[in-house]
């Protein structure tokens, strides 16, 4: 044996989440799951399949969906490398934006779209989709465009916002 190990990150810690059972982490959610249900709640039954929405004090914009812990499911150490992964401690999925995110954003259609972008993946671990990969990303940005254009916002800010984050990388 290596003697490589797993290294786990708790997902509040990590990534510095604001409190969800504040008054402010509790205002976050709802206003980010109203918008969840307009996107998707024609795709998601959000009451036989909650999600958390939280907000992280990150600068970087960004935004992801963290799924319930699962022992079975977490990376194992190998010789080459040691693993490292994000528990999310909730009994719910995560979706969490960051703070420089919603600095990004110029308008709730922007928004949606990243918001639609993660509600994808939360359909996709449904499925069974287990691994995150540059299909899955693919996949996450076109069902995105169809959830923002299905609730009425528009989807031509997917555009923009995929041109912010391609600015932001450079």
């Amino acid at each position: 044996m290596s003697g490589r190990r797993l290294i786990e990150e708790d997902l509040f810690s990590r990534y510095s989440i604001v409190d969800n059972r504040s008054a402010e982490g509790q205002r976050i959610h709802k206003f980010l799951f109203g918008r969840a249900q307009k996107l998707a709640g024609k795709c998601i039954d959000f009451n036989a399949n909650p999600v958390t929405f939280v907000l992280s004090d990150e600068d970087t914009p960004n935004a992801f969906f963290c799924d319930i812990f699962d022992p079975e499911k977490a990376p194992r150490p190998s010789d080459y490398e040691t693993p490292r992964y994000v528990r999310n401690p909730l009994e719910t999925p995560v979706i969490a934006v960051t703070s420089g995110l919603i600095d990004m954003v110029d308008s709730i259609d922007e928004l949606d779209y990243v918001l639609g972008h993660e509600l994808t993946h939360m359909l996709m671990r449904g499925y069974g989709i287990e691994h995150n990969s540059k299909g899955e990303e693919e996949i996450a940005d076109l069902h995105a465009v169809d959830l923002v254009y299905d609730a009425g916002s528009d989807p031509k800010q997917a555009l923009l916002m995929t041109d912010k984050f391609a600015t932001y990388a450079r």
